[in-house]
């Protein structure tokens, strides 16, 4: 099962950490003569930040909606929840 920490231990194996997935595409081609999976770090870390725009994105709009009036703290639960 994938779970965050080993989504976090292949962000930090294949340097996306510290680069964008382009960078660390052409880090991982340079540095290997390309006997390094350069695409697949790159579609990875591709993946990543849209997981994590996803994610802030719905913690905004759950912001937004705890401000309304016509929401239900039993529908704030489920949203966090829906959010994890």
């Amino acid at each position: 099962m994938i779970d965050k920490e080993t989504i976090n231990t292949w962000r930090i194996n294949y340097g996306l950490d510290k680069r964008t997935p382009e960078e660390a595409q052409r880090w991982w081609d340079e540095n290997l003569n390309g006997m390094a999976p350069a695409g697949a770090v790159a579609a990875l870390g591709i993946c990543l930040q849209e997981i994590f725009k996803i994610k802030a994105d719905a913690e905004n709009i759950l912001f937004k909606w705890e401000k309304s009036a016509t929401i239900t703290d039993a529908d704030i639960r489920w949203l966090r929840e829906a959010i994890k």
